[in-house]
């Protein structure tokens, strides 16, 4: 589809002086054009690090943010995030089509956009260009998201779409509250760490006409990653980095960097234990202290880059503030050489277990240590804090007091400690709304000594200051289940500068809920997913594959595509198949018996289903001229593939009532075959076809309880019957199916039937069984009288009925050549 929609075009300009330039009317810059599609010169600036005077550095951007502030323009200041409310049932509700349609892999920015635009969930403006735009826009970050991702799913889709929905519903009405962009075009600020998700919202900002300007003295974060070319915004970068001082008017002394240490308050040489007296404990800030910032790092390679010293990683800078890229994944699932995967951990666990690393591992469960002397020192702290009232800071400030972090000489590592901690009871607290002190109590208790027990060992060999040689951050795997608690402690070390891999080859649950939108951690889901075995004691033989056979499969992905209609043999014999039984004329029936699936209307391959379009076709009665008829029955009976039957019922394997019963003990408590009982039977006779294809056959079974095909009941006794049909089936019916290749030539059934005689069950039980299957089946009754009408329901079939009927019409002998040529001589009218 071409995108027709216009709006104006905006261009990302360059400035000497940025912090002035942007309050200039848009129609002011060089660059602006008016017209039809006018071209509006925006600024977006990453200004990083500090300018080597500090008090001017922040007394401009005082003074700018001032005058946005006072202004006639739309003006938000953002701090550190950009607050999400809580998406509207709504909004989720309007949208659902759109994730639902994901789930069969149309990632269309486009499509997605376009139906966005049809349910009408964005904001439309009087300033018809600026609604296009804000289209527009959407559709583009929407591409540059899932171009950007590794891994990209429904899931992850939904959360950034509804994130960004709800900021643009959030914000936009406040930014625009004049129309006017030439003259009073909207401005952002935002200071401080930055999410990839706010990210994207700056861009797409940007891109509707409103001036950004992002403050860190720190870190680019991931603009890095997101706009690595610059396309969206320019960066200015001064030479010191330090952090960044809290967002006020007036300049913060620089002897606030102090060690939290200095700041520890006088206890009572009275007692061992101390007691807190809340009108003496002081606020503790550490924003301005020497700690340990880390960011989250994407991995090409997660499992070799996990173990690479962190002088190997871009944008690690040391020093007594260093900045930490660590890697924080969630490896979820299982790839497709199981031994292989296991292989990697046992390797990637034993290097890191022999190696120079400071290194744990806890498989499914984090043990808690006792350690009475610390419980005993923050006894008092809950007593001082209201539940109603509760924040991080608060509780922070009171184990502080009491003596609960350990001392570190290293003020960074101490500073550090505090941090983590502090980050990870914000996102707890924020998770969590309503608490109880007992509830949070128990969590802030169990976090201390998880980490007075691990966290303080692991780092006890890591000099994150070190900014020569080879430093090594600390590493944790998680392997396993695991609860709530446990991922946060998780993400508290994450904070410390650590290195975290939670590995579950079933689910991600307890993230999932702690970290939907993947803030702190990303995210490796592969699709198969695995019982959980326990943490790989050794390698396992597996062949290796050598560089032909990689270049040639290589080679077969890039040509054999589920999409392209080049099918390699077998390709997908480990797929499901789905009938698109095909509603045809008898003259398309014809035509369409000898095509091959993939040729026909509707066949597709997706969601690991072939999707084959086959035939279902009662031809009633004959044509006036009878040698018409015969070459008919000529050409679909020697056709390749098929079985031609020319009496009923065509099922003759006979089977004892003993043995139909015994078929009761293979279906389980809700009426559905049981593989492994199936499988274990003495009545089954497949364990010769393909593993893949006995599956398919047992859920082709259990498909046909629950369709509503057949005009009799389904109860237990059917049931059987139908279990029992399909499993004493002819030999050479089950010989079609194991050579069936489902994108080529589609296996035919072909039933003459010229007298009184019926189907009976077992008939109908294998007929609708293939039909499942995606064969072709055709039935000629020239009597014109009902058989397959009586027991199968008239939506799944065609009836084509000729121009007379015949009784006792005798089959000829239809190898004969000779019908052929009475067919082409009565054709034009030759003897």
């Amino acid at each position: 589809m071409i995108n027709t929609r216009k709006s104006f075009k905006v261009i990302i300009t360059k400035s000497n002086n940025p912090l002035e330039d942007l309050q200039k009317p848009i129609k002011q810059r060089l660059g602006f054009a008016s017209g039809k599609t006018p071209i509006y010169p925006i600024y977006f600036y990453r200004y990083i690090g500090i300018n080597n005077n500090e008090k001017k550095y922040y007394d401009d951007i005082d003074s700018v943010d001032s005058k946005l502030s006072s202004s006639m323009s739309g003006y938000e200041r953002f701090i550190d995030h950009i607050p999400v409310k809580a998406i509207s049932q709504m909004l989720v509700a309007k949208t659902q089509n759109i994730w639902n349609s994901l789930n069969s892999g149309n990632y269309s920015p486009m499509s997605i956009t376009n139906t966005l635009i049809s349910t009408k969930v964005l904001p439309s403006f009087s300033n018809a260009l600026l609604t296009e735009a804000i289209k527009s826009s959407l559709e583009n970050i929407l591409s540059l998201y899932i171009n950007n991702e590794h891994v990209i799913n429904p899931t992850k889709i939904k959360n950034f779409s509804l994130k960004i929905l709800s900021w643009i519903e959030g914000y936009l009405p406040k930014l625009f509250k004049t129309i006017n962009i030439e003259n009073n075009n909207p401005k952002v600020m935002y200071y401080g760490d930055i999410k990839k998700h706010e990210i994207y919202f700056l861009i797409f900002l940007s891109q509707i006409g409103i001036d950004i300007l992002y403050i860190n003295s720190m870190t680019d974060s991931d603009f890095s990653v997101i706009d690595k070319n610059g396309i969206f915004s320019r960066k200015l970068e001064f030479p010191l980095k330090k952090p960044l001082r809290p967002f006020s008017k007036k300049p913060v002394s620089s002897k606030t960097n102090r060690p939290v240490a200095t700041q520890r308050q006088p206890v009572s040489k009275v007692s061992s234990t101390p007691t807190i007296n809340t009108r003496r404990i002081k606020r503790i800030d550490i924003s301005t202290a020497d700690k340990i910032n880390t960011k989250p790092k994407t991995a090409h390679d997660l499992l070799d880059e996990f173990t690479k010293p962190l002088s190997e990683r871009s944008g690690f800078i040391g020093g007594n503030s260093p900045i930490i890229p660590v890697y924080f994944y969630r490896y979820i699932g299982i790839d497709t050489n199981v031994d292989s995967y296991y292989n990697k951990l046992y390797r990637l666990n034993k290097k890191l277990s022999n190696g120079n690393y400071s290194y744990i591992k806890f498989e499914n469960n984090v043990p808690l240590v006792n350690k009475p002397s610390l419980v005993n020192k923050c006894k008092d702290v809950w007593t001082t804090i209201d539940a109603n009232t509760v924040n991080s800071s608060v509780i922070i400030d009171n184990l502080y007091a009491c003596g609960a972090f350990q001392a570190n000489n290293n003020k960074t590592i101490a500073n550090s400690f505090i941090n983590a901690i502090s980050e990870m009871l914000k996102v707890y607290l924020a998770n969590e709304g309503a608490i109880t002190i007992q509830k949070l109590k128990n969590f802030v208790m169990k976090q201390l000594l998880w980490l007075d027990e691990y966290g303080v060992k692991l780092a006890s060999k890591f000099d994150a200051t070190n900014i020569k040689g080879t430093t090594f951050n600390p590493k944790v795997i998680y392997y396993g289940n695991i609860k709530q608690h446990e991922a946060y402690f998780l993400l508290m070390l994450s904070k410390l500068g650590f290195d975290i891999m939670y590995i579950n080859t079933e689910n991600d649950s307890a993230f999932s809920s702690i970290d939907p939108d993947c803030k702190y951690s990303y995210l490796i889901e592969f699709a198969d997913k695995k019982t959980l075995k326990s943490f790989p004691e050794e390698e396992v033989l597996i062949r290796t594959e050598t560089t032909a056979f990689k270049a040639s499969n290589e080679l077969s992905d890039i040509i054999y595509t589920e999409t392209d209609g080049i099918y390699k043999p077998w390709q997908f014999e480990s797929y499901e198949t789905k009938p698109l039984t095909l509603k045809t004329t008898i003259d398309e029936v014809k035509l369409l018996w000898r095509e091959e699936a993939r040729m026909r209307t509707g066949f597709k391959v997706e969601n690991k289903t072939v999707y084959i379009p086959n035939l279902f076709v009662k031809i009633s009665g004959v044509y006036e001229d009878i040698s018409i008829y015969w070459n008919d029955v000529s050409t679909f009976k020697n056709s390749e593939n098929t079985i031609f039957y020319s009496n009923l019922p065509f099922t003759t394997t006979q089977y004892t009532r003993e043995s139909l019963y015994k078929c009761a003990y293979i279906l389980d408590s809700e009426g559905f075959v049981d593989k492994d009982k199936l499988f274990s039977s003495p009545l089954y006779k497949f364990s010769y076809l393909r593993t893949h294809l006995q599956e398919l056959i047992v859920h082709k079974i259990n498909q046909l309880f629950v369709l509503p095909i057949f005009k009799n009941e389904i109860n237990k006794d059917y049931k059987l019957k139908i279990i029992i049909s399909i499993l004493t089936m002819d030999k050479q019916i089950l010989n079609l199916i194991q050579n069936f290749d489902y994108p080529f030539k589609v296996p035919k059934i072909v039933i003459y039937d010229n007298n009184e005689s019926m189907f009976n069950d077992q008939d109908i039980a294998v007929l609708s069984f293939l039909n499942l299957f995606g064969f072709d089946i055709l039935i000629l009754t020239p009597t014109g009288y009902n058989n397959i009408e009586n027991a199968i329901k008239s939506k799944y079939y065609d009836i084509h009925k000729l121009q007379k009927v015949q009784f006792d019409l005798q089959l000829p002998n239809l190898n004969n050549k000779s019908n052929k040529k009475s067919f082409w001589s009565s054709l034009f009218g030759r003897p």
